[in-house]
């Protein structure tokens, strides 16, 4: 018998049962003889908040799990295996114990990790930051399919890489080529252990952003985003123009293999390997002295903005690290971009309304805002839930483009309005509905109404998925 407990049932705890659910059926249990599971599922929400997925918790009970609801402690030595989602926080008075007693501590990443390396298929590759890391994801699975390699995209994008794994028992040599892409938060890297190293890690960015979980330590937050790298095997993809991966990430980086993105410095007084622009504004692979074109005609895509840009760019240094033929660029001109992410929902009357629920953080909003107008003609929607983050990274963006905020119900909005009430005249509402309601009225003809929260929905919403969807059918009900 090896009992496993799961802490935290959202999505990820949800795959996480599955799995072993099904490694118990399958008689497929290390280390444990029967081959049976007893699984203890925890979590400190209530049975009533997982209502839509009652059915299959009465199914699982039936199946011999046990679930303890309102709980997120318990006696550790009574289990040989503790699995965490990612919202769950390491530093639990259970799992701080556990880790005392050397009880294993994963996450359905690690335990991917472990199982893809031990049937011996393909590369992980891991893109991690503060943000773009959903559009660099999806666009990098993109061209690999588009280029007919075998590639699977999983993680923080909304799916667990343990719902792919049933298919992959036993290498063969196809299997073997198969890339991963995976989409990583700071929360899952933090369980990564040495065994855990990925084959090709991508850092985005690095800004305020969660530091609620690491004490306002930014170099914690940095380094939990370094957690996958291993300075002999993983190849790393890093933006040099980033002030956060300049003073945080790339003095701790002593990996031989490593691809520097930069717009700002001339080729030749940069490092060994990257994607740079040249004079004629064209994107430059570069690999000690060669160098090559690979993407000419840069406005010429419908991705838009310089931070898309440097997405793109990003994109081609872990291509390369890849082995991939770097010319598909229609597949990079076509790509439109993500739902929820500066997405064009409407325009009606001479006014434009964006969805942009998927900026859960200041520099996120400040992206949205300096890509839509030159023109102080937005009328900006913000507000949520706290994340120890820094607002005055908004406060040039919002004196040169926001007419007015609109401020959602939520334990930021003194720090918001502190911030930015001196440049800018801030209403508050006391939901969606009310905050809609007063753009229509008040949005300049030829401007732009923005939901760009800058802050996590987690007391209004389940996620920012459901805020964007309500948005855009308010829209759409004008």
């Amino acid at each position: 018998m090896k009992n496993i407990a799961i802490i935290g049932f959202g999505v990820t705890g949800q795959a996480t049962l599955r799995y072993f659910l099904e490694q118990a059926k399958n008689n497929n249990v290390s280390d444990s003889p029967d081959g049976i599971y007893k699984i203890s599922v925890f979590d400190s929400k209530t049975e009533s908040d997982f209502e839509d997925v009652s059915k299959e918790i009465d199914k699982y009970k039936t199946e011999g799990v046990e679930f303890n609801f309102e709980k997120t402690d318990f006696v550790e030595d009574e289990f040989d295996l503790i699995m965490v989602s990612p919202g769950v926080p390491l530093n639990l008075p259970v799992l701080l114990r556990a880790k005392e007693k050397n009880i294993p501590i994963k996450n359905d990443i690690t335990l991917f990790i472990e199982n893809w390396r031990n049937i011996g298929a393909g590369k992980i590759v891991g893109v991690t930051g503060s943000n773009g890391k959903t559009t660099i994801v999806n666009l990098l699975y993109k061209y690999l399919q588009d280029s007919q390699i075998d590639s699977i995209m999983a993680g923080n994008i909304g799916n667990s890489p343990l719902d792919i794994l049933g298919g992959f028992k036993n290498k063969t040599d196809n299997e073997s080529d198969v890339i991963v892409v995976l989409e990583l938060s700071s929360f899952q890297l933090e369980a990564f252990q040495p065994e855990h190293y990925l084959d090709v890690c991508l850092i985005s960015n690095l800004s305020s952003n969660h530091l609620d979980r690491y004490n306002g330590n930014m170099q914690k937050y940095a380094d939990a985003k370094m957690n996958g790298i291993d300075p002999q095997k993983t190849d790393v993809v890093l933006c040099a123009d980033d002030d956060g991966i300049k003073k945080y990430v790339l003095p701790k980086i002593k990996n031989k293999k490593v691809s520097l993105i930069s717009f700002e410095t001339a080729i030749d007084q940069v490092g060994q390997k990257g994607i740079y622009m040249d004079s004629e504004n064209d994107l430059v692979s570069k690999d000690s002295d060669l160098t090559k074109k690979v993407f000419t005609r840069i406005n010429d895509r419908r991705l838009l903005g310089i931070h898309n840009l440097y997405n793109i760019a990003m994109v081609y240094g872990v291509l390369d690290f890849l082995d991939v033929d770097l010319k598909n660029d229609e597949t990079i001109r076509n790509f439109k971009g993500l739902e929820h992410r500066i997405e064009f929902v409407r325009e009606l009357d001479s006014v434009k309304y964006i969805n942009d629920s998927k900026s859960s953080s200041p520099t996120a909003t400040k992206v949205a805002i300096e890509s839509l107008t030159k023109e102080k003609n937005i009328i900006l929607i913000l507000g949520g839930n706290d994340k120890g983050m820094n607002f005055e990274v908004l406060i040039e963006p919002v004196s040169d483009f926001v007419e007015k905020i609109i401020l959602l119900p939520g334990d930021i909005d003194k720090k918001i309005i502190k911030t930015l009430s001196e440049i800018v005249e801030i209403e508050k509402v006391d939901n969606l509905v009310g905050a809609v309601k007063l753009a229509r009225e008040i949005a300049p003809k030829k401007g732009f109404v923005l939901l760009s929260p800058a802050a996590t929905s987690f007391k209004l919403y389940k996620n920012y998925e459901e805020r964007g969807e309500h948005f855009k059918n308010l829209i759409k009900g004008l």
